[in-house]
């Protein structure tokens, strides 16, 4: 049986690619292309790493495995990690164990605690720290360790725009250390299914989208390693490059709970410590101002980067959910993307409304986002919660999603970063997320034949079955790229 071998590279695009290309450069992903095909590939609405992993390795929309962002806003105002939703999930890796196939699952997001599978499993993104069991079988960590005795998780430095080279030669050396070992992997272990994952990418277009020169030198040196990849793979094995989402210039943020509060939507209660908040904001001591502040005086070393963190600082310094007069709140907004939520009764134990007020107060909402369109920016795309998702958990689901410019804009993790509902990035981020990602299908030595121009993430799950020769489950939302 011919082995699969699929190569995630977090946030990559052919905006890159296919310029990279007509320059002559990225041989080894030109090769791919010419032996075989190429397309866009469409993640999940929003274009989320969350989601867009999880729906990839269970091939089902969001709707049915749970997981929609980082985290989750509990009743009592808690960030909870929303990944461990994905234990009750079958993935890829479990269909291929029951198949008695080998798989070495390589950092991969979101495979943090590693679970047990028939082979290998080395968790990728959200692992605390090499302290802790990241991988299956446990004694493989000791092993890695004493092979690559430099090998980390993520990048030791963070982005400072005064001397960018320092981070992006880190993203240059972990993408290094992290091909090794994968070549390691390849070479020294039983698999019949490999994958492996890239994030310099991302991180890269994240930080230096206003410097293109230094994103191409880590598309780059990522080719350079796939080269060393794909050399020491059989004639046969299917080969997938792909990303969980594309990419574009960050254009700002919509500050969905200023929004929410400037429309009447979403009240504050005004007494006692609040008073002095309330100043503070009218002083230009927001958090926003005050992160403007931390930036320019490089003290972000400090400051941790978990949400949880980021929730409790900013529930001292700002207005937090705790902050909120639920009494007189409609609406609120939580996430990455600000979902919006209506808080009623029976969802929320802090909600107030009836839900038989819901479905007017949800349409109200739409045609307030809907009247900034044309006024502050070009285009507002709003959706209720089941005209893009189905299945069990969308009833835990906000009531609405919704995008400006294509998701251009972004929310932020700080319930209220000032009162004023569009304004810069907390951070010094320049990039962020766009849903056409990327698809690259061959096999090695020989021709495929494939039936789509266009793939879905959810359609790599069914085609990496179908290779196999097995069932594709019937609660599979994809559909195989193979004829």
């Amino acid at each position: 049986m011919n082995p699969v071998c699929i190569i995630g590279i977090d946030g990559a695009t052919f905006k890159f690619i296919d310029v990279l290309i007509k320059k002559g450069k990225l041989k080894n992903i030109k090769n791919l292309i010419e032996s075989g095909e190429k397309m866009p590939l469409i993640t999940t609405l929003p274009p989320l790493t969350p989601s867009a992993w999880s729906s990839f390795m269970t091939g089902k929309n969001p709707g049915k495995h749970g997981v929609l962002d980082f985290y989750e806003l509990d009743n009592n105002f808690n960030y909870k990690i929303s990944s461990f939703k994905l234990k009750k999930q079958k993935k890829l890796w479990n269909i291929l164990s029951e198949n008695n196939l080998n798989s070495i699952v390589y950092f991969v997001p979101f495979t943090y605690p590693p679970e047990k599978i028939k082979g290998i499993m080395v968790s990728g993104f959200l692992t605390p720290s090499l302290k802790a069991k990241f991988t299956y079988p446990v004694d493989l960590k000791e092993e890695l360790l004493k092979k690559f005795p430099n090998y980390r998780i993520s990048e030791n430095t963070r982005f400072n725009r005064k001397n960018p080279d320092i981070f992006l030669n880190d993203i240059l050396n972990l993408t290094e250390i992290h091909s090794k070992v994968m070549e390691y992997l390849i070479k020294n272990k039983d698999w019949d299914f490999f994958m492996g994952v890239f994030m310099g990418i991302d991180h890269a277009q994240h930080w230096f989208w206003y410097d293109k020169e230094k994103i191409e030198k880590v598309y780059e040196k990522v080719d350079e390693e796939l080269g060393r990849i794909i050399s020491n793979l059989p004639e046969g094995t299917l080969i997938i490059i792909m990303s969980d989402h594309g990419f574009q210039k960050l254009k700002g943020h919509f500050y969905i709970n200023s929004f929410l509060l400037n429309k009447g939507f979403l009240k504050l209660k005004t007494k006692g410590k609040n008073l002095l908040k309330f100043i503070s904001y009218k002083t230009g001591l927001s958090p926003l101002r005050l992160s403007q502040i931390i930036f320019k005086l490089r003290l972000e070393k400090f400051i941790k980067k978990d949400k949880e963190s980021i929730g409790k600082t900013a529930s001292k310094v700002g207005f937090s959910y705790a902050d909120i007069d639920w009494g007189k709140t409609f609406a609120f907004g939580f996430g990455y993307y600000g979902f919006l939520y209506v808080p009623d009764k029976v969802r929320f134990n802090f909600g107030k409304i009836d839900l038989k007020e819901k479905d007017k107060i949800v349409e109200s909402l739409i045609c307030s986002l809907k009247e900034i369109e044309g006024k502050f920016v070009k285009k507002v795309e709003v959706w209720r919660k089941e005209e893009i998702y189905k299945g069990s958990y969308v009833e835990k689901f906000p009531d609405l999603i919704y995008s400006i410019d294509n998701f251009s804009f972004v929310s932020s993790w700080v319930p209220f970063p000032d009162f004023n509902y569009f304004g810069p990035s907390m951070t010094e981020k320049t990039g962020d997320h766009e849903i056409e990602g990327i698809l690259i299908i061959s096999q090695k030595g020989r021709k495929l034949k494939i039936n789509k121009k266009r793939a879905n993430i959810m359609d790599v799950f069914p085609t990496v079955l179908q290779f196999f020769k097995i069932d594709i489950p019937s609660d599979t939302d994809g559909s195989s790229l193979l004829t």
